[in-house]
């Protein structure tokens, strides 16, 4: 048995797990015309997704849309359509797509309820969940029957890279585009073999539809709705990871693509280690994790990190890298090339012969902060300067509460945080964070 054999015995559902899920979704479309009989709707589940399409990997999540007619208001839609999802799921929680709708669980396995509305033509559609019975259709009519193992290949490839997901926390690849590229390629190892020579702004069409000039790193021009690229989602890091992975792959397969081993927590004492011996200085910021959608969560870590990383950096004190983690807390890590600066600043002002240059001089020469000067070098007036922070943690410290990191970040943040620099930040309940943070290997290597 080689490599992908070894992967497709262990991931595709065997026939007792399908039977269980085929029986569950006719269960639940029944108890769903139940619940909107009782309130006078006329509504149609169906089933779409992976599962509808036969590319669902074992324990799937089940996805069954409730098609209302396209005179239904908005309002109705979301209000009826959280209702049927509360009396058939047996425990449940709110998500958002461009209307809320509910996940849950049903006989124990993990099922979604989203209403949507029944249109004729994707170009039709009134919201943007409208076109996924759509994609569900176009698969099941051109994938083959010996595809959707390749499909299920693939899936499980970029899981164990850690790219599978098109939602804000991941950024990667949807179930959609995985479907895609092997109708594209052909099967697994054609999209191993042609990616691995992509180069930024790779264009896949499977018609000769007009559609929009893309600026993405991938563009997949959906065949159901060519103004939409599939692959939109995707960060340009997760491309490049996917090519290199590819690459790494081809040359030498290996079950760790699919299946990556546990990433060993490094001791405290091997962490002091790296720390003393990259000579760079660790701060981390640590706050109770925000009450909010995962989506709307990572999307405004990701701003977080970025917009204090700029602010550093515009103070003179480089970092080197930069990331943020989350459990029941979240912790902002970033890894200063220089944390402290001396208390002098050059500071350049205009050409002496400049009409500015007598504001200039007389601004500074009354300034508190002025060390040195004004003096004259290579035809412009310099001053030493007092600088407004020596240290990163003093200038993050300083700032932080006015900075615009997103609502839900700054409503906990206003709750009390703690920054850790160096030392401070070695505890074994940051252990495997930091291992992580140190190493950055990616996932295939550990």
């Amino acid at each position: 048995m080689n490599i992908e054999e070894e992967v497709i015995s262990r991931i595709v559902p065997k026939e007792k797990e399908n039977k269980q899920i085929f029986e569950a979704v006719e269960k639940v479309k029944a108890k769903i015309l139940k619940v909107a009989d009782s309130l006078r709707l006329e509504v149609e589940p169906i089933l779409v997704g992976s599962v509808a399409k036969g590319t669902h990997l074992t324990d799937p999540d089940i996805d069954i849309f409730v098609m209302f007619p396209p005179t239904t208001k908005r309002a109705d839609l979301e209000t009826y359509g959280l209702k049927i999802g509360e009396e058939v799921l047996e425990r449940f929680e709110k998500k958002y797509a461009e209307h809320p709708y509910l996940c849950g669980k049903f006989e124990d396995m993990d099922l979604e309820i989203v209403p949507c509305f029944k249109i004729d033509k994707p170009s039709d559609k009134m919201s943007a969940v409208d076109r996924t019975p759509f994609h569900t259709n176009f698969i099941m009519k051109h994938l083959k029957e010996e595809q959707k193992n390749e499909v299920r290949l693939l899936k499980q490839f970029l899981k164990g890279i850690n790219i599978y997901g098109a939602e804000s926390e991941i950024e990667g690849f949807s179930g959609y585009l995985c479907e895609l590229l092997v109708l594209r390629y052909g099967d697994f190892t054609s999209v191993i073999e042609n990616a691995k020579n992509w180069k930024k702004g790779v264009l896949i069409a499977f018609d000769d539809r007009k559609h929009p000039e893309f600026e993405d790193c991938l563009i997949v021009v959906d065949p159901v709705d060519p103004g939409r690229n599939v692959a939109s989602a995707l960060s340009q890091d997760n491309f490049a990871t996917f090519i290199y992975a590819c690459k790494e792959y081809s040359a030498k397969p290996r079950i760790e693509f699919f299946f990556p081993n546990e990433i060993p927590s490094e001791t405290i004492d091997d962490l002091k280690n790296e720390m003393e011996k990259r000579e760079t200085t660790l701060l981390g910021i640590s706050f109770e994790k925000p009450i909010t959608l995962p989506d709307i969560l990572h999307s405004q870590l990701r701003k977080s990190v970025k917009v204090i990383t700029n602010l550093c950096e515009r103070y003179g004190f480089n970092l080197t890298n930069y990331d943020y983690f989350v459990n029941s807390e979240v912790m902002m890590l970033f890894e200063f090339e220089v944390f402290s600066l001396p208390q002098a600043k050059l500071h350049k002002g205009p050409p002496v012969w400049h009409a500015n240059a007598p504001d200039f001089l007389s601004k500074w020469r009354i300034s508190q902060k002025l060390i040195k000067g004004p003096y004259i070098k290579n035809g412009n007036w310099y001053v030493d300067i007092k600088r407004d922070f020596l240290n990163a943690k003093e200038l993050i410290e300083s700032n932080l509460d006015a900075l615009n990191l997103g609502s839900h970040i700054n409503e906990s943040l206003e709750k009390g945080y703690k920054i850790l620099v160096g030392r401070e930040i070695l505890k074994d309940s940051y252990s495997l964070w930091l291992t992580i943070f140190y190493k950055n290997k990616f996932r295939w290597e550990y």
